[in-house]
């Protein structure tokens, strides 16, 4: 046998890994991570949803229910003032109107003081930017504002 030649039983089964390669595999994942977060954010909306069935219980205990429909008109109900109100768009069904929406929403604050919640409901076709302007919008006179019927 050769001096510094050591033999190994075919059995045995102690070996080293070469970690190095996993190491560097790692190294490039977390900065490839680091790196996309900063082109990442996270915007919070601050909405509750409604559970199913939310239309009927926002009518139940006199809440308020907007709608926004596919032709760019808004249907604000209330259970409780026992009206519904029709905003159609001024532009022939290509922009909401929001204004109109703010002056209904005061009249029926004014109408009802207790009135504290509303759900926002939304057809399918409608875009996700109009669902969260219409919701500023009615936060701005409602303090909560759930999302139903998603």
């Amino acid at each position: 046998m050769k001096k510094g030649y050591i033999k190994h039983n075919e059995h045995e089964q102690d070996f080293e890994l070469n970690i190095a390669s996993i190491i560097d595999c790692f190294v490039v994942l977390i900065a490839f991570v680091l790196i996309s977060t900063s082109f990442f954010s996270i915007g919070i909306i601050d909405a509750e949803v409604a559970s199913g069935g939310a239309t009927e219980s926002a009518e139940q205990v006199g809440g308020l229910v907007i709608e926004l429909k596919a032709d760019h008109t808004i249907l604000v109900r209330s259970d409780a003032s026992a009206q519904e109100v029709r905003i159609t768009s001024r532009d022939a069904g290509k922009t909401w109107d929001f204004d109109r929406l703010t002056g209904t929403l005061q009249a029926l604050k004014v109408k009802m003081p207790e009135l504290h919640s509303a759900i926002l409901v939304a057809d399918n076709s409608v875009a996700y930017r109009d669902v969260m302007a219409s919701m500023e919008v009615a936060k701005g006179q409602v303090p909560s504002v759930n999302l139903g019927g998603f």
